[in-house]
C-alpha cells in the first residue's frame, strides 16, 4: 500500500516484528513535526540523497549508504537537505502502531512520487486528525506553539 502524509510518500512492507517503509521526500522538505514513538524504535537507512536528523537535541547528517538510529522515546524529526528527491528505508519495531497511525493520519495514493512542498501552514482539521491518531497509536507529536490547536 502507498500512503502520503506530511509531504512524504511511502510504501509499507509489513513484517511480524517490524515494518519497513520506503520513504521519498522532496528536496527541502522539513519532514514530520518533531515527535516521539512511545513503543517503537525507528531506524533510517538512506538510499538516495542527504538528510539531517534532529534527535534529542543532536544534529546527525546522513547520506546515501548511511543509517540513523532513533531509540523509542527520543524526540526526533528529519529534513531532506539534499538537492533532489531523497529516499530512505524506515524500519519501525515492533510493527503495528506506526502503520495504523499512517493509515489514519495520511492519505492513500497511487504514485510513489512525493507531493510538492506545502505552500502554507497545515490546516486545523489535519492537525486535529494527526494529534488524535498519534495519541491512539502511542506517538507524541511535539507541535510548535504556533500550530497548537
Amino acid at each position: 500500500m502507498v500512503w502520503t502524509s506530511l509531504g512524504s510518500t511511502g510504501i509499507f512492507r509489513l513484517g511480524r516484528e517490524y515494518s519497513l517503509l520506503e520513504n521519498a521526500t522532496q528536496a527541502g522538505d522539513a519532514g514530520p513535526p518533531p515527535h516521539r514513538h512511545l513503543r517503537q524504535d525507528e531506524g533510517f537507512y538512506v538510499l538516495e540523497g542527504r538528510f539531517t536528523f534532529y534527535v534529542d537535541g543532536q544534529t546527525i547528517e546522513v547520506s546515501a549508504g548511511q543509517f540513523a538510529n532513533v531509540p523509542k522515546g527520543s524526540a526526533h524529526t528529519f529534513q531532506n537537505t539534499g538537492s533532489g528527491v531523497g529516499r530512505m528505508l524506515v524500519i519501525v519495531a515492533p510493527a503495528g502502531d506506526f502503520e495504523r497511525f499512517i493509515e489514519e493520519a495520511g492519505e492513500r495514493v497511487t504514485t510513489t512520487t512525493p507531493p510538492a512542498l506545502p505552500t502554507g501552514p497545515p490546516d486545523a482539521t489535519m492537525i486535529h486528525r494527526l494529534l488524535a491518531s498519534a495519541k491512539r497509536h502511542h506517538l507524541e507529536i511535539l507541535l510548535p506553539p504556533g500550530l497548537q490547536p
